[in-house]
């Protein structure tokens, strides 16, 4: 088994891999490990609940790429998974400003486009971009259980 610190160095390692695109790391190497761990204390059941959903939508719009529904709900999802995702911050306009229609407009052809790949090939579900997530939410889990042990 882990120990805490090996746990959270892997999260900080994961974390550069899961952040979507149009998100920064705010962290640049200044954040060490009490700082995650300080951070994950306090929102542990959020990072894991988003990154569950996260995955889920994602799954699921690279299963259904036409789907408007669909996108728009992996935004909200998006949206929930920087917020809980530590020392990250999200560049993607906000809703109401001027240019995020055609900013969304725009994501939704790349991603629709990048889905429709993935159908071709069978990797909807089991592609690198959701496997890395996955890895991500079995070390957050992991992260609980050994916060709880303390």
């Amino acid at each position: 088994m882990s120990s805490l610190s090996e746990v959270l160095g892997q999260l900080c390692n994961l974390k550069l891999n899961v952040i979507p695109t149009y998100a920064e790391d705010d962290d640049e190497g200044m954040k060490d490990i009490e700082d995650y761990r300080q951070w994950y204390e306090s929102h542990i059941n959020e990072a894991i609940l988003t990154t569950t959903e996260y995955i889920h939508s994602l799954t699921e719009l690279y299963t259904h790429p036409d789907s408007h529904e669909l996108f728009t709900r992996w935004l909200e999802c998006r949206d929930a998974f920087i917020k809980f995702l530590p020392f990250t911050y999200d560049e993607w306009p906000n809703r109401g400003d001027d240019s995020f229609d055609e900013f969304s407009a725009h994501q939704r052809k790349s991603m629709q486009s990048y889905a429709k790949k993935l159908i071709s090939t069978e990797q909807c579900k089991n592609n690198d971009e959701i496997m890395i997530l996955k890895k991500y939410l079995e070390k957050l889990v992991e992260l609980k259980g050994l916060m709880k042990k303390e």
